[in-house]
């Protein structure tokens, strides 16, 4: 069974993550995280980890979860 790969961000003072953007693919997935990343200037990012996740010096978060089973 394929996975489904999701984007989700969580905004600093939210208690609703939302998924941004959702594939089957873990390369395209990762492709845009990067994509996210680099649309931001230096002194916004606090921390990235390529194919992982994304934290802003705002608090916002974008990381990629998985989901194994579909209903």
């Amino acid at each position: 069974m394929q996975k489904l790969y999701m984007i989700i961000k969580t905004e600093a003072f939210s208690d609703r993550p939302e998924v941004l953007f959702a594939s089957t693919s873990k390369t395209k997935i990762d492709a845009k995280l990067e994509d996210i990343f680099k649309e931001l200037k230096e002194d916004e990012v606090f921390d990235y980890v390529e194919g992982d996740y994304l934290i802003l010096n705002s608090d916002d978060c974008y990381y990629i979860e998985s989901v194994e089973k579909f209903l």
